[in-house]
């Protein structure tokens, strides 16, 4: 008897190409893939050497959070026209 599954394969991207894309995208919108599978649309505010703020609700202090490089697997522009840039 088979069995079918779906499963979403994402490709994980290096810890160093994490943090190229981000800091070539502070104060841009791009799609997050975190490392759960889960994507969201953030606003990038700054990259550290460990990790990146990033906001939920553009200029409101209260939605912006601050993760480690390890909790995203890929980084995407957050529309199609953006693609062609995001890389640094």
């Amino acid at each position: 008897m088979a069995v079918q599954t779906d499963i979403a394969l994402v490709t994980v991207m290096d810890r160093e190409r994490v943090r190229q894309l981000l800091n070539a995208n502070v104060d841009r919108s791009v799609e997050v893939t975190w490392s759960d599978g889960s994507n969201q649309v953030v606003t990038l505010i700054t990259v550290d050497d460990e990790g990146f703020v990033y906001d939920l609700v553009p200029k409101d202090p209260k939605t912006a959070f601050w993760t480690n490089f390890d909790g995203v697997s890929n980084i995407a522009a957050s529309s199609p026209t953006d693609r062609q840039s995001l890389d640094p």
